[in-house]
């Protein structure tokens, strides 16, 4: 920031690598009409549904026992397919995750080289939380299929961190009944003479390299006495590689098929497949007779000892379904998307003028270098980035608004805790439209709304 300010024409892309390119570009693109702009117009994170609430809230629960036996965690967030499952937070309200560095995690995490096969541990700053410092983030990808990912992160940047992290990734494992994961090694196999083992065929060919021993590392659930898997590999003088292995442990993977029927977190991820949240996003458009819709919510966070945290914080999340037909190619998209925020501004400025606009940004930055307005404080980034603060502040009147253009009418409505925009028929009267959009609130609000989201948000007890 100090470098564009003493500089504006500075060049950027010489300090950015590759992994940095495509974080930017994979945020670029979500935002784009053609990715899932609807947490960046909203200012909330998207969430996996259809999830059982029992089993949601048990594996949160289960989060915050393994986190209070691990010193210096800040958050623990369990995502699949890139959204959110569930999240523990700090007990301190000003501590909490603003959805802007939730969504930034997600991202970051998602972009990660060998996330489904390695754990993880990498530096993040969150401008939200702290724009001047780092937190250390800690990933460990449970399964393959689901992309059920555990996240951690901590203000050390030490190897006893990273230890006590991947103990209790391990032991969130077992606790979520997941199934076992046997890690291996290779080492150096000699015979008593020190020579390389090798069988008669092998001894005509000349070998330079050595033959090796692959031996199980500690794995869940493992028993001692299960097999261990042998692998002898030779290297060639001419380059190519020969190897023979041995077969697994009928056992084990028997092990592993009963450890997969067993998990209901597993069970409940896979009904949450792509069909079954596209039926569900189709059937909530039949109720409204709409032809795309986005809803945000505020849920409160569950506060774990009321009377020494500041307040009750919350978690800003929202649903949406691709946009479709009629809206096929980029430009029919991106009119939607042009429509949805002019209704977000109308909502909390009451104007989408840019005038409107403009003027709000200028009181957000004042509000954020003389510290007037304390609650609404931005912890620097409303300075640099209004668009933020504006996207996450939530109208302070309840309003109703909509605009005709072309062939279809665009709604937007809000409430306590909620925001509504809604695509439906230019035919539609904007008063039956109203009532629509009402009844879809009333399902997701209150009828739905565990199955959906988050809705019993947790934080650390001490």
């Amino acid at each position: 920031q100090n470098a564009f300010v003493e500089s504006p024409n500075f060049d950027l892309r010489h300090m950015l690598g590759t992994h940095d390119s495509a974080l930017l570009s994979s945020i670029l693109d979500q935002a784009g009409p053609l990715g899932r702009p609807a947490s960046f117009l909203t200012g909330g994170v998207e969430t996996v549904f259809p999830i059982n609430q029992d089993i949601r809230h048990e594996t949160s629960q289960k989060l915050v026992a393994l986190g209070n036996t691990i010193e210096n965690t800040v958050f623990g967030i369990l995502i699949s397919n890139d959204k959110l499952l569930t999240l523990v937070q700090p007990n301190y309200r000003p501590h909490q995750l603003r959805t802007s560095d939730l969504q930034l995690i997600l991202n970051i995490v998602k972009q990660q080289p060998g996330l489904l096969t390695s754990e993880l541990w990498f530096p993040v700053c969150l401008p939200r939380f702290n724009s001047t410092g780092f937190l250390y983030v800690y990933t460990n990808c449970f399964d393959s299929d689901s992309k059920l990912c555990l996240v951690l992160l901590s203000q050390q940047n030490t190897t006893e961190q990273f230890e006590q992290f991947r103990n209790a990734a391990t032991a969130l494992r077992r606790e979520l009944g997941l199934p076992a994961v046997v890690g291996s090694v290779l080492r150096i196999l000699e015979n008593k003479n020190g020579d390389i083992a090798r069988s008669e065929s092998e001894r005509e060919v000349p070998f330079d390299d050595v033959a090796w021993k692959r031996s199980k590392e500690e794995a869940v659930n493992a028993s001692d006495d299960e097999e261990e898997e042998y692998t002898m590999v030779f290297g060639r003088r001419d380059g190519k590689m020969l190897s023979t292995s041995s077969t697994r442990s009928e056992h084990k993977v028997d092990t592993v098929v009963t450890s997969v029927e067993a998990c209901p977190l597993l069970n409940e991820l896979q009904s949450a497949s792509e069909r079954e949240s596209s039926e569900a996003l189709n059937e909530y458009c039949k109720i409204a007779k709409a032809m795309h819709f986005v809803f945000r919510i505020d849920i409160s966070v569950l506060s774990s000892n009321p009377q020494t945290s500041n307040g009750t914080g919350s978690l800003t999340q929202c649903i949406s379904p691709p946009i479709g037909f009629p809206f096929c190619d980029e430009a029919a998209k991106r009119r939607v998307w042009s429509m949805y925020q002019k209704l977000n501004l109308r909502l909390r400025l009451g104007s989408a003028s840019i005038e409107s606009t403009m003027d709000a940004f200028d009181m957000i930055t004042h509000d954020e270098v003389t510290g007037s307005k304390k609650e609404a404080n931005l912890n620097g980034i409303g300075k640099f980035c209004p668009a933020i603060g504006l996207a996450e502040s939530p109208p302070s009147w309840q309003g109703i608004t909509y605009v005709l253009d072309d062939t279809e009418l665009f709604v937007g409505m809000n409430g306590r805790g909620f925001e509504l925009y809604i695509t439906l028929p230019g035919t539609t009267p904007p008063r039956q439209a109203a009532v629509l959009g009402a009844n879809l609130v009333r399902r997701l609000m209150v009828e739905d709304q565990s199955k959906l989201f988050l809705s019993t948000p947790l934080t650390w007890p001490k």
